[in-house]
Order: C-alpha cells, then sequence, then structure tokens
C-alpha cells in the first residue's frame, strides 16, 4: 500500500495519488502532462528548474520528446497558472510560475505576510 503524498505552494495543494489539484475554491484533476509538470515543479518551490530538465520529466524518452516541446512546455504553464486561477490561488493567495528567462521556472506562493512579491525577499 503506497503512502499518500500531498505538495504544497501556499493555498495550492496537489495530491500525487489522484492527481488532483486543490485549491480554496475546489479541485481539479489533471491531465497527465500537467500533472508531471506541476508535481516536478512543487517538488522544490522556489527553486529554479532548468527548461531542458523539465522537459525531460515530461518526454523522460528522448526518442518521444516532439518536435513541439518547448511550445507545449509554454502552453501547459499557460493552462496551469489558468487553473490556479480557477481554484482562487489568485490576489492574496496567489501561486505563480515565474520564467527566469534562460535558465527555467519556478513555483512560488505570494508572501502576503510581508506584502512583497518573493523575489523581492532576498534582494537588498
Amino acid at each position: 500500500m503506497t503512502s499518500k503524498t500531498i505538495l504544497s505552494c501556499g493555498k495550492l495543494h496537489l495530491d500525487t495519488e489522484t492527481r488532483l489539484v486543490s485549491g480554496p475554491r475546489g479541485e481539479i484533476r489533471l491531465e497527465n502532462l500537467l500533472f508531471k509538470l506541476l508535481k516536478r515543479l512543487m517538488r522544490r518551490p522556489e527553486a529554479i528548474i532548468q527548461t531542458n530538465d523539465l522537459i525531460a520529466a515530461l518526454w523522460p524518452n528522448p526518442d518521444e520528446e516532439p518536435d513541439t516541446a518547448y511550445a507545449t512546455l509554454k502552453t501547459s504553464i499557460t493552462i496551469l497558472r489558468n487553473t490556479f486561477i480557477s481554484l482562487g490561488c489568485n490576489g492574496r493567495h496567489k501561486v505563480m510560475i515565474i520564467n527566469e528567462r534562460g535558465v527555467g521556472y519556478y513555483i512560488s506562493a505570494w508572501k502576503d505576510d510581508y506584502n512583497i512579491k518573493p523575489y523581492q525577499l532576498d534582494q537588498n
């Protein structure tokens, strides 16, 4: 019997057993590609994951990687961002997937307690 694993980032939660992602307004079962992408990002919130590593996580077999892998990744991230809004992970419960140009992506929860964006926490 496997133990249930819930990954969290702010008010967003991902059940890795059922592929259900939930937020303040409900839950949605993700299709496999979106699930794999969100799971990879949520394993290490705030950590930048290189674009090539995300593509390798989505298509572990290079022979199965589509020619449109980068475009599919960008489209999938847009779909996940819209899903977060549908689930109520916006406003003060905001969860974001952020692109570091030329490097990769990371997931982060809005730091409402400080009223600043996550990337401002480390800057002095």
